[in-house]
């Protein structure tokens, strides 16, 4: 069973997953609370979610994108350092303007330093 002090993730998702998933399938997801909180929406499509829960998903869909920013600018560094050429950076990212993209996400990950935000995740600066 999910043990938000294991996990590591928000005793209010996994409170909520468990009252809301079948055993079964909470073993089937447990190491993913994201994909956990999917299904569970689908299982409780007439049910409205707490606002504690809206609020901890938020947060949690938030710490997410962050993760996955630094480690997008580690790997763009990376292949910079390594002579790897924007062009080819775009291919491996599938993605337009890698300069542009690269820029954006250190801004982005500037302007949401939890020194930036207010408790509700809001930019301050």
């Amino acid at each position: 069973m999910l043990n938000p002090m294991d996990s590591g993730v928000d005793p209010t998702i996994v409170d909520w997953l468990q009252k809301t998933l079948k055993p079964e399938a909470l073993r089937l997801v447990e190491s993913d609370s994201l994909v956990a909180l999917q299904i569970a929406v689908g299982a409780t499509k007439s049910e409205p979610l707490p606002d504690s829960l809206i609020a901890s998903w938020v947060r949690l869909m938030r710490n997410t994108r962050r993760i996955a920013d630094q480690s997008e600018v580690a790997l763009i560094e990376k292949l910079r350092a390594q002579g790897e050429s924007w062009d080819k950076i775009e291919d491996l990212l599938a993605i337009d303007r890698a300069r542009g993209h690269y820029d954006r996400l250190i801004e982005d990950l500037e302007a949401t330093l939890p020194i930036n935000l207010d408790d509700s995740g809001k930019r301050i600066r």
